[in-house]
């Protein structure tokens, strides 16, 4: 959001190679993402049976993923979307006054879109931590990262076809 304010979004926008070049970085940064995850479901996988690929069983993994690094990772995808950047300049100019203050007006537009957000995105961590304990198996874990890598897979493919 803070680089849509600073002028980012407007760059992005009359500057269809610049434009291009953050799309297709985002596009394989996506993939990677995507692949990784079923790479990781794939690792995971490995009693071989008739059954589907969310059927059997797996020990525990002895190490969880960090939410450092999921932050990270959340960050990275956020900024090398340019699409979002856009938005947030369209969204973000309708509030702002050309003849006020500028730098109260971000203050105050950032603040705000950062507490609802927040709350939003922190209604969603409570309630993933609800569900969490439905979803410990190996079994579900598996099958969380086979769905998510097709989609994050699928989003890239597209992000890559659209414009």
């Amino acid at each position: 959001m803070a680089l849509a304010l600073f002028g980012v979004g407007a760059i992005l926008a009359a500057s269809s190679q610049l434009f291009l070049i953050v799309k297709w970085a985002g596009v394989f940064y996506m993939a990677y993402l995507g692949g990784s995850q079923i790479m990781s479901a794939r690792k995971n996988n490995n009693n071989k049976s008739d059954k589907g690929i969310c059927e059997n069983e797996l020990p525990q993994p002895s190490g969880d993923i960090s939410g450092l690094s999921s932050a990270g990772a959340g960050f990275v995808t956020a900024v090398m979307n340019p699409k979002a950047i856009i938005f947030y300049v369209a969204f973000i100019s309708q509030f702002l006054d050309p003849t006020a203050n500028i730098y109260t007006q971000f203050a105050i537009v950032v603040a705000t879109s950062t507490l609802i957000v927040g709350a939003v995105l922190g209604t969603y961590a409570l309630m993933a931590l609800q569900a969490r304990k439905a979803f410990q198996s190996a079994r579900a874990r598996r099958c969380f990262e086979y769905t998510g890598g097709g989609f994050l897979v699928g989003g890239s493919v597209f992000m890559a076809t659209t414009r």
